[in-house]
């Protein structure tokens, strides 16, 4: 009887998840990929795509990337109001989404939604949820001619419910300065954008996604030279890279979506490495796409998420499990104080005038980013901190603990 009891509550728990689709109550995690997606009545799978489930390119099935999402900005026409994709992005919160920063820099988050549980954009259901922004922030030291460093975070007013919708759930990020547990031959980039470069690719509706193998720095730049990039191009370190196989790739439509690789340890569990950001035409053999490098970011998206949310540095725990970020902003403008100091040094010392005039430059440069991440600290993250005295205070305490140092070399300390 007991035993009956428990199988009706189960039942009944499982009922109320969603009424259209039936997934085994789980906690939830991160990095989670349904390889056959989840199964709904109103969608019926062939055994044609079944079969086909291991093409390089090929339509996904409904739910099988749970991280997925469409940023979407809302447009004014009349009375009506219309919400119109613009990019992809990637849920790595229950309600903070990664994106590329070239989509969403200089826009007012008042006029943009995200949208995940989306799958085919033809089908109008209840499977997908629309949020709105709260909050969006930019990397300080991104550029928009070059897409260097091209981070977003978009903080959303409310969260998405894994448990009343199960084929919504957050991606991982990569582990800080160590990314030895991430298989790089076997990777997904996802989208719904153009089947090939030009007039005549065409918008897929259903999300596809693509099969890639993520390609050394090294061997991406050299690559890249080859093309119309010339080999005078530099491959900025912000970037990284996958793909090159012939018509293998993203394309036009498919910026701001992650890129994710299995760990070793657990071939199951996803991680994000990449956002798309750019590439040369679309799956031209040899010319691999190029992605943000999410563990390049991954201070910034902490410090963004720890802003957005609305917290301190000392009462913010990271939600992706890293350290030493709260106060990245901060931290990195101390950073780039130094590095003016040292330029000061040079112009003072420069051998001839040319010297003077390219290192005053390059000082000049420094100093409008120092102010870039004033105004973040200030205007975007609502701090307090005065950044000019934390790196007086911080300059003084590594000065006491590296004299301690020397005095227990010495033998001065008892």
């Amino acid at each position: 009887m007991g035993k009956l009891i428990f199988l009706l509550i189960s039942f009944l728990a499982l009922s109320k998840a969603s009424p259209k689709y039936r997934r085994q109550a789980s906690e939830q995690k991160c990095g989670v990929r349904n390889l056959e997606g989840i199964k709904n009545p109103e969608i019926k799978v062939s055994q044609e795509k079944l079969d086909n489930a291991d093409a390089p390119t090929r339509d996904t099935f409904f739910g099988e990337w749970p991280n997925m999402c469409a940023v979407q900005k809302t447009i004014s026409l009349g009375v009506l109001k219309k919400s119109i994709y613009i990019s992809g992005g990637s849920l790595i919160a229950p309600n903070v989404i990664l994106t590329a920063a070239h989509y969403v820099s200089g826009v007012d988050p008042s006029i943009i939604t995200v949208r995940c549980g989306e799958w085919n954009t033809d089908i109008k259901d209840e499977n997908s949820v629309d949020i709105e922004a709260q909050s969006i922030m930019i990397h300080p030291e991104f550029q928009n001619e070059t897409n260097y460093n091209d981070f977003a975070i978009i903080v959303l007013k409310e969260e998405f419910d894994s448990n009343t919708h199960p084929h919504i759930s957050p991606m991982c990020l990569p582990e800080q300065d160590n990314d030895d547990d991430i298989s790089k031959d076997n990777c997904f980039a996802t989208g719904w954008g153009k089947d090939r470069f030009g007039r005549k690719g065409e918008y897929k509706t259903v999300l596809k996604q693509v099969q890639l193998g993520m390609i050394n720095f090294e061997s991406c730049e050299e690559k890249l030279r080859e093309t119309r990039l010339t080999r005078f191009f530099e491959l900025d370190k912000s970037f990284t890279c996958a793909g090159g196989n012939k018509g293998v790739d993203l394309c036009t439509g498919d910026g701001g979506g992650p890129l994710v690789c299995p760990k070793k340890s657990n071939p199951d569990q996803y991680v994000q490495t990449g956002i798309t950001s750019w590439g040369i035409e679309c799956g031209k053999k040899d010319v691999p796409g190029v992605y943000a490098d999410v563990q390049k970011g991954l201070c910034f998206i902490d410090y963004a998420t720890r802003c957005g949310l609305g917290f301190e540095a000392e009462d913010y725990k990271s939600q992706y499990g890293l350290s030493n970020c709260a106060n990245w902003a901060a931290d990195r403008y101390c950073d780039i104080l130094k590095e003016v100091d040292q330029k000061s040094e040079l112009i003072k010392n420069a051998t001839s005038k040319k010297d003077e005039i390219l290192e005053g430059r390059r000082k000049k440069a420094l100093e409008e980013t120092a102010e870039k991440y004033k105004e973040l600290n200030l205007q975007e993250c609502s701090s307090n901190l005065d950044l000019d005295d934390y790196c007086k205070s911080k300059e003084s305490n590594g000065s006491e603990k590296e004299s301690s140092k020397l005095d227990i070399r010495s033998g001065g300390l008892a």
